[in-house]
């Protein structure tokens, strides 16, 4: 049977996010705000805007860093991981992702 099939920013957006949290030393994509702590966490959209196509999508991403984690390096695995996943989910190649490295988690030390 013939026909196409859509995708919404909001489910292209959750399913980056949700490979993003696989990647070790992202902290979080976009900065936390009141309502997120409220809230108990951050949505698996937060921080990243899509551009979907029919056979292509392209991301802005806002990422905060675990603090001892070479960023570049993080910055690359976030793309292989997203990009995976767009493959697999969707059919769809990520032809950009561009990543604004936006804060640094550090630890705090317990006492």
């Amino acid at each position: 049977m013939k026909g196409k099939t859509d995708y919404t920013n909001e489910v292209v957006n959750q399913i980056a996010g949700h490979a993003a949290r696989t990647v070790p030393g992202v902290h979080s994509l976009g900065k936390a705000n009141i309502i997120d702590r409220l809230k108990g966490g951050k949505a698996l959209d937060a921080g990243m805007k899509s551009e979907v196509g029919q056979q292509e999508v392209a991301f802005d991403i806002d990422l905060v860093v675990d603090y001892g984690h070479p960023v570049q390096e993080v910055a690359q695995n976030l793309r292989e991981a997203i990009s995976g996943q767009m493959k697999a989910m969707l059919a769809r190649e990520v032809v950009e992702c561009n990543i604004n490295v936006v804060g640094v988690h550090f630890e705090e030390e317990v006492k």
